[in-house]
């Protein structure tokens, strides 16, 4: 998760936020300690936010799409 904040852009880290809150609220096993890890280290996070370059941000939607099972 922390690594998605620093890196990827707003839209896929609000996704990637909200599918770990979901998760943790279901109470998949370890989900809310890497929620509770993920809000006490988010400020520090951001502070060091830089995104992926657009070719490589590309290869990364391209990943995302095929983890997910879409063309």
């Amino acid at each position: 998760m922390l690594t998605t904040c620093l890196r990827r852009p707003w839209p896929v880290v609000l996704r990637a936020g909200t599918d770990l809150a979901a998760a943790a609220a279901a109470g998949r096993p370890g989900a809310r300690r890497a929620l509770k890890e993920t809000l006490l280290r988010l400020p520090a996070t951001l502070a060091r936010r830089h995104t992926l370059p657009p070719h490589v941000e590309h290869a990364a939607r391209l990943l995302d799409r095929q983890a997910a099972g879409r063309p």
